[in-house]
């Protein structure tokens, strides 16, 4: 898997760390993919994180219901 590095100015160690876990959540549920928008604010990582909290709890759901369609 190709992974893109982009260095963003302003962010503490503590959002980069928080970024870098919802990377990483998002492999671990086979999401391939998360463009995070320019303005990375905490509120918007906020989004991508109750996101995969979402999509964590309807892992088992999901997965059934994809071979449904």
């Amino acid at each position: 898997m190709s992974k893109t590095v982009t260095v963003v100015e302003g962010l503490s160690e503590a959002e980069m760390a928080r970024f870098d876990d919802v990377r990483k959540r998002a492999g671990e549920l086979g999401i391939l993919d998360i463009n995070f928008c320019r303005d990375a604010s905490a509120d918007s990582l906020k989004c991508y994180e109750q996101t995969l909290d979402i999509i964590a709890e309807n892992l088992e759901w999901l997965d059934r219901a994809d071979g449904e369609v």
